[in-house]
């Protein structure tokens, strides 16, 4: 099986890419799941959120970038709308994780 294909959104809040997300699921004839750090940032327990945002954010980041490799590996194109708050640390990890990605910052 083909491995999907990634998409990562990268800017401050703000910017578009939510907007642009959402302009390329509607573009393309392919299936492209939508993610965004803000999504699962929010599933956290607020009360982590409120006292530690820096590390569940982190724990964020590695939940997201675990469920992009799951789906990719799965053959599902998916398009990231993130924030990389260490940027060439994340993007390192995403590089090393993940085989075709299409970077937009």
């Amino acid at each position: 099986m083909n491995k999907g294909k990634v998409i990562i959104l990268n800017g401050f809040s703000s910017f578009g890419k939510t907007t642009l997300a959402k302009a390329i699921q509607n573009t393309f004839d392919e299936l492209y799941i939508r993610l965004s750090i803000d999504d699962f940032v929010s599933m956290m327990p607020i009360k982590i959120v409120e006292n530690d945002l820096g590390n569940a954010f982190y724990t964020s980041q590695t939940i997201l970038l675990q469920t992009i490799k799951t789906l990719s590996d799965a053959g599902t194109n998916v398009v990231v709308d993130n924030v990389m708050l260490t940027y060439f640390e994340t993007l390192k990890q995403y590089v090393e994780c993940l085989p075709l990605i299409i970077y937009l910052h």
